[in-house]
């Protein structure tokens, strides 16, 4: 059986050009808020960030996931710090300011 995909989201094949991509590096914030932390679209000079895709956090050798959480009211959202091992979220007030990940967002 095929995989279930939704083409609704976004323009399914940008042969526009009509989408903004950018590519990145994030840190982690110095004092983490389990709201997660938020980034704008004029954090990346977009009026719209459809996605935001994120490879591993890394300090060191220690791996954290920073996963993207959409809010389509304002066109921006949230990251939200995961631990690898549990895929539980990463404690209110934790120190991530070692911790790096490259980026790709996908706005307008």
């Amino acid at each position: 059986m095929p995989p279930t995909i939704d083409r609704s989201i976004g323009n399914y094949h940008d042969s526009s050009n009509a989408r903004i991509r950018k590519i990145a590096g994030y840190t982690g914030p110095a004092v983490y808020n389990t709201t997660g932390d938020p980034i704008t679209p004029a954090d990346l000079g977009m009026s719209r960030i459809e996605l935001i895709l994120f490879s591993n956090a890394v300090s060191g050798t220690n791996y954290l996931y920073p996963v993207w959480n959409p809010d389509p009211a304002t066109g921006g959202g949230k990251v939200k710090w995961l631990v690898g091992t549990t895929g539980a979220e990463v404690a209110q007030g934790t120190n991530l300011s070692t911790y790096f990940a490259r980026f790709e967002a996908i706005g307008i």
